[in-house]
């Protein structure tokens, strides 16, 4: 019992140690003003963003047609198996 009782007594200090560099942020500074100037992105991340959507687009463009093929494949092979199944069955009664 008393093993277990340490354990849960030190929680709190591991927690109190890992939150030691998080620095505290009031609601209110998260919440946009009119007066204040606006946070944007910068244009070398909007651009960086542009050329990775693009890119898995074209990942994505050149995967569908062979994932397509494999479903089509593990569909019939499924129904060969059910008719396969079903044959031996009948064969069996």
């Amino acid at each position: 019992m008393s093993f277990t009782m340490k354990n849960i007594l030190g929680y709190p200090r591991v927690v109190l140690n890992s939150i030691k560099g998080m620095q505290y942020t009031t609601v209110e500074s998260l919440i946009p003003l009119k007066d204040e100037p606006e946070h944007r992105l910068e244009a070398t991340q909007c651009e960086r963003y542009r050329k990775d959507l693009q890119e898995n687009r074209e990942l994505i463009g050149t995967l569908k047609p062979p994932v397509r093929q494999l479903r089509d494949i593990i569909d019939r092979t499924r129904i060969i198996m059910w008719d396969i199944k079903t044959m031996l069955r009948m064969r069996k009664s």
